[in-house]
């Protein structure tokens, strides 16, 4: 068969299956099992498939027709203008994460004497790495996760970056494994946010869902375990002035900024909104 051919049958395949977006992940898919970028199969199309090759397509059309996400199809995932390596042990970075990484790349450019920043759920490393990619006056970085295997990960990414000797990862649940020597400017996190209730139906609505990591994406019964987690403990962590942001749900802006000023009343919370105008990252600002 012709990759042409190939084209066609699989993106029938996954029509079929009720797969939105047949047509892209179809070419990605034969793309990725051809070693090429998906310019080259338009350009080639009446080229043969050699037989290895074709089975490896079909080993990866099987896994996307189970609804495996096509991030762990092909291994990897753009975030940021980055190609990121995840697997089933990291979060697959989304778009509406951009927001959380450009606005501390663009506090950081405001204040530059900021040095220092510390992510909690490092996952893939997507936020970190984009971040101190961007601002290189961050020194001292360190990266959290209470996964071994996603530390891995992240620590692959930076390899590949040329940032691994910059950063410190360590395996902790949120701050339990710091003492209060650890102290940074920065604080950013993408936490687990979702309550049960919105992951059981996140998941009956994208199956997908099913194959990505519960850890990465349970914030308990109401969705805020973790962001009481956090700031239960920051002041312990905080520099004079530091900053946290943190990516949020919709419709948890009065509720997180509530715990928030609970446990660091002096802090000055902000909320920024994404393209559709719903809140998506907060930013607390310390004296």
């Amino acid at each position: 068969m012709t990759i042409t051919s190939h084209l066609t049958s699989v993106a029938a395949r996954l029509s079929l299956a009720d797969i939105d977006s047949w047509q892209l992940d179809a070419e990605l898919i034969i793309a990725h099992a051809l070693g090429v970028d998906r310019v080259f199969l338009l350009a080639h199309g009446d080229e043969d498939v050699a037989t290895t090759k074709a089975k490896l397509i079909e080993q990866f059309v099987q896994k996307r027709l189970r609804r495996v996400p096509l991030a762990y199809v092909l291994g990897h995932k753009e975030f940021f203008g980055i190609d990121f390596i995840v697997n089933k042990y990291t979060l697959i970075p989304r778009p509406e994460t951009e927001l959380l990484v450009q606005a501390v790349i663009d506090y950081c450019r405001a204040h530059p004497y900021k040095q220092s920043i510390v992510e909690l759920g490092i996952g893939s490393g997507c936020v970190l790495l984009s971040i101190v990619k961007n601002c290189p006056q961050l020194i001292y970085v360190m990266g959290i996760d209470r996964v071994k295997r996603a530390i891995e990960v992240a620590k692959e990414n930076a390899k590949t970056m040329g940032l691994l000797e910059k950063i410190t990862f360590k395996r902790s649940d949120m701050w339990q494994q710091l003492t209060k020597e650890f102290q940074y400017d920065l604080v950013v996190a993408n936490l687990p946010y979702l309550s049960a209730h919105e992951l059981s139906a996140a998941r009956a609505d994208c199956p997908e869902l099913s194959y990505e990591p519960q850890i990465a994406l349970l914030g308990g019964t109401d969705g805020l375990l973790f962001f009481e987690k956090l700031f239960q403990r920051a002041h312990r962590h905080l520099r004079s002035g530091a900053a946290i942001f943190l990516e949020i749900g919709a419709l948890q802006g009065e509720s997180v900024t509530a715990l928030a000023k609970k446990y660091l009343p002096t802090g000055e919370v902000t909320i920024m909104k994404d393209d559709c105008a719903r809140d998506r990252v907060i930013m607390i600002q310390m004296p």
